[in-house]
């Protein structure tokens, strides 16, 4: 299911993302992303995407936090993988993942994508994904490679996506 909506506005996407739920359902992977380079935007698009019980809109950093908040600084890279496991496995059938940035800090030493795939094989998972810049919408489309932060950051972050649909949502609407 490789697909690629580029630049377009949030009630787009949520139409293409509401759409595309029933043959994600059916996948072995169950993922989606929405990406784009505002990360208000992306938001936005999943909360009107969070109208139906059998969802739930989490705050990957704030959950995380609060898993890893007890644990040793210098054991957090080691526990990171084992409570992103336990929240996942807390979750309804359908998850919306919004502010992941603190997957990427470089002490946790995380697989994000990698993650993302694992837990979309229980249940389907919508991750709203900041890029570093419009630019790379074009580049998801183009090459399927999904970015966060740019070169030369430490949370620099260049994945292939292969068969991942992605809604990419423009910086002018909503």
């Amino acid at each position: 299911m490789a697909s690629a909506l580029i630049e377009t506005d949030p009630l787009t996407v949520v139409a293409a993302v509401e759409a595309a739920l029933p043959t994600l359902a059916g996948a072995y992977h169950r993922l989606g992303i929405v990406a784009g380079a505002t990360p208000s935007r992306l938001s936005d698009v999943l909360r009107m995407l969070n109208a139906p019980p059998a969802r739930a809109r989490i705050n990957v950093g704030e959950m995380l936090a609060r898993e890893l908040h007890a644990c040793d600084p210098a054991r957090r890279g080691m526990e990171a993988p084992l409570a992103l496991t336990r929240i996942f496995e807390t979750l309804p059938e359908i998850v919306l993942l919004d502010h992941i940035e603190a997957l990427f800090l470089p002490s946790l030493a995380l697989s994000v994508l990698d993650a993302f795939r694992e837990a979309s094989r229980a249940r389907t998972v919508i991750v709203a994904w900041p890029l570093p810049s419009p630019s790379a919408c074009t580049l998801l489309a183009e090459k399927r490679l999904l970015s966060y932060a740019t070169a030369g950051h430490p949370e620099y972050t260049l994945a292939s996506i292969g068969d991942i649909p992605i809604w990419c949502v423009a910086r002018d609407h909503l």
